[in-house]
């Protein structure tokens, strides 16, 4: 017996302490058993089996994991979770944090059953702060707590440990990681907690059984971040999958494969929210905090506040349960269903998730969690606000601001104006930039911008009235205090509904002040607007990210303004390098670009490196195009001399530069050389453009333009492969560029070029063309060998798809007209492919070579066969001409033209009936061809075979034709053979036998063949009497056909039977005759 896996356990509690150990165990080959020994520790243990029989290692693995969790549930720990020393609680006097000392008390307070505080908090919640708080002195408690409770403690366990990351907690995680007992998150969890201990080859190995839980494509693609897209996309957005558990193990595998999580970012971003996705989407939550990773916190923080939910779940009111058995349903409008919410939740395989509480329960946590970072004064706070900040994109969020008008009325009407300002719905947003000041107030599910000035227009005289005096609320307090009502008034929106006591931050009737004149109110000192700005002052760098990657123009303000107040501005700004700087002016955002022109400018030297310059073209910023285009003023010679330069000049998407530049060419000529080297960058760079946006043809039409205006020497040149891939380029400006340059050449194209010409997409080019082609009759007429290549390039056109309407056409009556002469030249396979092809100009061409061209004598006769099943009548009557001209050669290939007949067109067939009638010979015609045209699946053809078979029959062909027919599984053939028994099969006891599979075919047909069944029996019945071999063949044929027969069939059998039972006595047949009995 051979150990494989042990397991040993102890529980100690006051004055129990007990041992359980567990074995699995290899017995023999494929064979294994759990045994298990318990007791008082340090005594004789008791013995006892799992498994009463051996079972296989998979089955005992189960059970062996199975008894683990059960002793484990019930306090039994491993020898180090169980005799792990606990710490001493610290002093009251000590330096310790306050919140951590209340933490460890708790632990203890759960662990000796006593709670020393007199608020209860539930152990889950004690467990996961203390994760939170990062506590190593919590571990010990914390892996005693572990399996003490219910699988929220167990997770929260777990979580925390692996979050702490301490090594003790090794072999805790991985029980709960191997076990396959456990839950799928439990398990997900603990091998999360082991990624944060293991080290090098162990935390390698721990990661493969990640990777060998992918789908193998995945698994392959790793190590390319293209496929990796491109699967991902495919699984998730085009052909869902259902299953995407593999999102949780990509991102645990992303966290030493950056590419991967680039990628993974990038789904993230886009993924719906809802069943199927959404529970991977948790898992990854979770993991990001655990591993503190603030870019996927904050982008699914984003996605939880600007993704609305699935669907909305039942309320249930304080008088209602669902426990007698009342489950509300609601309708959910995504899947047109309406369904029990509460036990679709609970399925495996939902079909319903992200409901309106999981979505308020989601941003409430990063709400919670965006206080207790700016609270605790972690730095932290500005990973998860920059986080969430760079999740936001003008192009799918921006909401124009606007402004509506109350009325309220009070001894006379007064007008209220609230204004409400771009984003106003971006509660995330304005929270982490407004939140901090008075400027804006979050009332109502938006932001507002707060009141201060009241237009109001008094209806009475009324001079008793005292106005309310204007309040903003958020002002009245210090500033922790300021914070605590931004977060409740936020908060109060997403709160439970037991939970929505919390004081608004407005009343629901604004207070207002009235007076008969507007009156000025001051505005206190400007001061900062974001929460927590010194925690933004300590990592200034976050400012530079804000500039480099937000999509928001209010972020952008906002990074500028506090990066360049910093009080460290001058030193960060010298640590600025030019890269940085590039970045900052490539960006679509002014804010942005306008800093990375500043910078440039002050640290810009007499000699820049020419990449700024080019850089500084290429900004979408004028001012920055025009100082690039000054630089460039003060050594014009040094920079018109790189033609990588000059081509970047010419390709520029600025119009302003291409004119420049034009302007400068045409007064400083280029050289020969310059020109050839400038001719060549720009066909290369050319060859890049694949899109055909009319913002890219008009720069390459700039471009071009150019480029024949002051290269014309160099384009001259270019060769004929050049030209035609300029000339099969997917932008129209480039082959017009192709056309420009035929032209200047002033030469015969080669046939291939023009014919690129002829077949473009773009009208332009095939209208030059066809000018060509015109000016080149005379060429054609006397070149064969030019003509012949035109041919040869525009007929295989006719046969594939038309890149744009029409084409077909145009080649079909340039082939038909200008080169008519030269069609000679096609051969008869691609002839044959032309008559055969699915577009009708290709067809019509066909017929024409077909009735000048193509010799018939090169046709085959199944070529010929073809075209009498052509969809077109031209064509059949072509080919039944061709029979009727000759008849010789259709007699001689006999076996290829009787296919004729089976044409799916009808007039085909009736005219090869008409014509092998009318033609064909007694001589013509064997046994063999004319049962094959009786073994036909068409009807007609069937009956025409049989007339052949009846016209040219002769007896010497009888018994071949007998047994071909008996073979046909066709009623009327059947029947038909039925004329032959008589002559050919009568007295042969052996024939009989070889068409037994005829016989038993007629017999079992069910409600069809009477006539071929009747004459059948009688033929059986009459060869049986005749001798005890017939006999014996014809009773195995009745033995199988009288148990699966009609009843009018069934007593034919029987009586046969009878019959010959009466005339051979030693004949076994199923048949016992009983008299009846005489009374």
């Amino acid at each position: 017996m051979k150990l494989i896996k042990q397991s040993t356990l102890f529980f100690k509690e006051g004055n129990s302490d007990k041992v359980y150990e567990i074995d699995l165990c290899e017995i023999g080959s494929g064979q294994y058993v759990v045994n298990f020994r318990y007791g008082k520790r340090g005594s004789t243990l008791k013995e006892g089996t799992k498994t009463d029989k051996p079972i296989s290692q998979s089955a005992a693995e189960q059970v062996f994991d199975s008894l683990e969790a059960e002793k484990r549930k019930k306090g039994y720990q491993s020898e180090q979770e169980m005799f792990q020393q606990m710490p001493d609680l610290p002093e009251e006097s000590s330096s310790t944090n306050p919140i951590e000392k209340a933490i460890l008390k708790r632990l203890k307070g759960l662990i000796d059953g006593q709670n020393p505080f007199k608020t209860e908090w539930k152990p889950s919640r004690v467990i996961w702060r203390a994760g939170e708080l990062k506590l190593k002195a919590a571990v010990p408690y914390i892996i005693r707590l572990t399996d003490r409770g219910d699988e929220m403690q167990r997770y929260s366990a777990l979580w925390a440990l692996g979050r702490i990351g301490d090594i003790s907690a090794e072999r805790t995680l991985n029980v709960y990681f191997s076990n396959q007992k456990y839950t799928e998150k439990t398990r997900r969890i603990a091998g999360e907690g082991l990624i944060q201990i293991l080290s090098e080859n162990a935390l390698q190995d721990h990661l493969n059984t990640y990777l060998n839980r992918l789908p193998e494509d995945l698994k392959n693609a790793l190590s390319s971040a293209d496929e990796i897209r491109s699967i991902l996309q495919n699984k998730i957005f085009i052909n869902p999958v259902g299953e995407y558990d593999f999102l949780a193990n990509l991102y645990t595998l992303s966290i030493n494969n950056q590419a991967l999580k680039k990628e993974l970012i990038s789904v993230l971003k886009e993924i719906p929210l809802k069943a199927g996705f959404f529970k991977p989407i948790r898992h990854i939550l979770k993991i990001a905090e655990l591993r503190d990773d603030f870019e996927i916190l904050g982008l699914l923080s984003y996605r939880f506040e600007r993704t609305l939910e699935m669907f909305k779940k039942p309320v249930i009111h304080s008088w209602e349960s669902e426990d007698d058995g009342r489950e509300k349903s609601a309708y959910i409008q995504t899947i047109g269903q309406s369904i029990k919410v509460t036990s679709e939740l609970k399925k495996k395989n939902s079909k319903i998730a992200y409901s309106d509480k999981t979505r308020a329960y989601l941003i409430r946590r990063t709400l919670r969690q965006l206080k207790e970072l700016g609270q605790e004064e972690k730095t932290e706070y500005v990973k998860l606000a920059l986080s969430i900040l760079l999740s936001y994109n003008a192009k799918k969020d921006y909401k124009a601001p606007y402004s509506t008008t109350e009325y309220n009325y009070t001894n006379g009407w007064t007008t209220f104006q609230k204004e409400y300002p771009a984003y106003s719905d971006a509660v995330l947003m304005n929270l982490i930039l407004f939140g901090g000041g008075d400027s804006l107030t979050f009332y109502d599910n938006k932001w507002h911008k707060t009141n201060r000035n009241i237009t109001v227009t008094s209806q009475t005289t009324n001079t008793h009235y005292t106005p309310n005096t204007i309040t903003n609320t958020t002002q009245q307090s210090s500033e922790g205090g300021v914070l605590n009502r931004v977060f409740d008034s936020v908060f109060s929106l997403f709160s439970k509904p037991k939970q929505q006591e919390i004081t608004n931050p407005e009343p629901a009737t604004p207070p207002i002040e009235v007076t008969t004149q507007p009156q000025e109110v001051i505005t206190p000192a400007q001061k900062r607007e974001e929460l927590y700005p010194a925690l933004w002052d300590k990592v200034p760098q976050a400012y530079l990210q804000l500039l480099l990657k937000a999509k928001v123009d209010e972020i952008h303000e906002f990074a500028y303004k506090n990066l360049t107040s910093h009080s460290d501005y001058q030193q960060i700004k010298a640590k600025i390098d030019f890269p940085l700087m590039l970045q900052l002016l490539a960006s679509e955002y002014l804010i942005a670009t306008r800093f990375g022109l500043e910078l440039i400018k002050e640290k810009l030297t007499n000699n820049p490196d020419k990449t700024i310059t080019i850089a500084l073209l290429n900004s979408p910023l004028w001012e920055a195009r025009q100082f690039g285009l000054e630089i460039i003023q003060k050594d014009i010679n040094g920079y018109l001399g790189e033609s990588s330069f000059v081509t970047n000049l010419l390709f520029s998407k600025y119009g302003e530069v291409r004119q420049w530049t034009m302007k400068i060419l045409n007064e400083r000529p280029l050289n020969e050389t310059q020109q050839q080297l400038l001719v060549g960058r720009s066909i290369a760079l050319l060859a890049t453009y694949q899109q055909n946006t009319e913002e890219d043809n008009l720069t390459i039409k700039d471009a071009t333009n150019i480029l024949l205006r002051n290269c014309s020497e160099a384009l001259l040149n270019i060769n004929n492969q050049v030209m035609l891939d300029l000339l099969n380029s997917p932008m129209e400006s480039i082959q017009v560029f192709a056309v420009k340059i035929i032209i200047l050449k002033n030469a015969q194209p080669t046939a291939e070029i023009l014919c690129s010409l002829l077949s473009s997409k773009f009208e332009q080019v095939r209208k030059t063309g066809a000018e060509l082609l015109t000016e080149l009759k005379s060429r054609i007429d006397t070149d064969t060998n030019y003509a012949t290549q035109l041919v040869n390039y525009l007929v295989p056109l006719l046969m594939r798809k038309e890149p744009y309407e029409g084409l077909h056409q145009d080649v079909s009556n340039i082939l038909g007209n200008q080169l008519m002469g030269h069609l000679q030249s096609i051969d008869t396979n691609t002839s044959i492919r032309l008559i055969h092809s699915n577009y009708s100009p290709a067809q019509d061409l066909g017929l024409v070579l077909l009735n000048n061209y193509i010799n018939t004598n090169n046709l085959t006769i199944r070529q010929i066969v073809s075209i009498g099943n052509h969809e077109q009548l031209v064509y059949r009557q072509w080919c039944w001409a061709y029979f009727q001209k000759d008849i010789a050669r259709i007699k001689y290939e006999r076996d290829e033209s009787i296919r004729l007949l089976d044409a799916k067109w009808d007039d085909s067939r009736a005219f090869a009936i008409n014509y092998f009638r009318d033609t064909f010979e007694v001589h013509d015609w064997t046994p063999e061809v004319l049962v094959s045209i009786a073994d036909s699946v068409r009807p007609d053809i069937e009956a025409f075979g049989r007339e052949l078979i009846s016209r040219f029959f002769e007896e010497g062909q009888g018994e071949e034709y007998l047994l071909k027919l008996s073979q046909h599984p066709s009623v009327g053939v059947q029947l038909f053979a039925t004329n032959y028994l008589e002559r050919f099969a009568s007295d042969n006891p052996e024939k009989l036998k070889s068409i037994t599979f005829y016989f038993r075919s007629v017999l079992t047909r069910v409600n069809k063949g009477r006539s071929a069944k009747s004459r059948v029996f009688s033929f059986l019945h009459q060869e049986a009497l005749k001798s005890a071999d017939s006999a014996l063949a014809v009773a195995d044929i009745l033995r199988d056909v009288s148990a699966t027969a009609s009843i009018e069939d069934k007593a034919t059998c029987i009586t046969m039977m009878r019959n010959l039972q009466e005339q051979f006595e030693n004949l076994h047949l199923p048949l016992k005759v009983v008299d009846f009995e005489t009374r």
